[in-house]
C-alpha cells in the first residue's frame, strides 16, 4: 500500500534540497525561480495552494511520461528550523496520487512547489493563483493536454487579471514583464503584454 513519506528539514537538506535547486534557483513565483536548464516554461492560472483534480491528474500524467514514480512537495513558506514543529516536506507516490489531498491542512495556505526526484520538472505556486512551470517538452505537452484549458487561454486570463487589478486597485506589476521574460522569453513576453495592454 503505497504512503506518503513525511521528510524532516534535516531529511530534506540531506536527501531532496540538492534536486530543489537543481530546478529553482529561486522560491520567489514572482521572479525568476527556473534554473535555466529548467525549459520550456509556462503560467498556469488559475491554480490553488491545493491542485484541485484535474491539474493534480494532469501533473501526475505528465511526470509518468518523462519516468518518475511520485513527486515531491515542499512549503516554500516555512518557518525557520528552530521554530519547526511539523514535517514542510513530502514524497508523493504517483501509484495513489490522491493521497496529495490527504494532507489537507496547512501546507495548503502558504506558497508551495511541487517537483520531480529526478530534477525534470517543477511547479512553484504564488499566493496569488498563478504557479510558473517548466520542464521538457513532454511534460509541458502532456501536462497542457490533459488540462480543458489551453496554455494560452491560461496566460491570457493571467494577464487580464493583473491588468483589471492594476486599473482598479493600483496593484504594482513591476514585477510582471521580469516573470513574463522569465517564462516565455523577451520576444514572445513583450507581445503577451503589449496584447494585454500592458506594455
Amino acid at each position: 500500500m503505497p504512503k506518503i513519506r513525511p521528510l524532516s528539514e534535516y531529511e530534506y537538506r540531506q536527501e531532496v534540497s540538492h534536486v530543489f535547486n537543481s530546478i529553482f534557483q529561486s522560491d520567489d513565483p514572482f521572479d525568476e525561480p527556473m534554473r535555466p536548464t529548467i525549459h520550456p516554461r509556462a503560467i498556469l492560472y488559475p491554480v490553488a495552494y491545493e491542485l484541485e483534480p484535474v491539474k493534480l491528474q494532469a501533473v501526475v500524467a505528465a511526470a509518468q511520461v518523462v519516468g518518475d514514480i511520485g513527486f515531491y512537495l515542499s512549503v516554500t513558506e516555512r518557518p525557520p528550523v528552530s521554530d519547526q514543529n511539523r514535517p514542510y516536506h513530502w514524497f508523493i507516490p504517483l501509484e495513489d496520487p490522491g493521497l496529495y489531498y490527504s494532507l489537507n491542512g496547512y501546507q495548503f495556505v502558504l506558497e508551495n512547489a511541487i517537483y520531480s526526484p529526478k530534477g525534470r520538472w517543477g511547479m512553484i505556486i504564488s499566493h496569488e493563483q498563478h504557479a510558473i512551470v517548466g520542464g521538457c517538452d513532454p511534460f509541458l505537452n502532456t501536462l497542457f493536454a490533459h488540462l480543458s484549458v489551453s496554455e494560452a487561454e491560461q496566460v491570457n486570463a493571467f494577464l487580464s487579471n493583473w491588468r483589471d487589478n492594476y486599473n482598479r486597485f493600483g496593484s504594482k506589476i513591476d514585477w510582471l514583464p521580469r516573470l513574463m521574460t522569465h517564462a516565455y522569453g523577451v520576444e514572445e513576453a513583450q507581445r503577451l503584454l503589449m496584447e494585454a495592454g500592458l506594455a
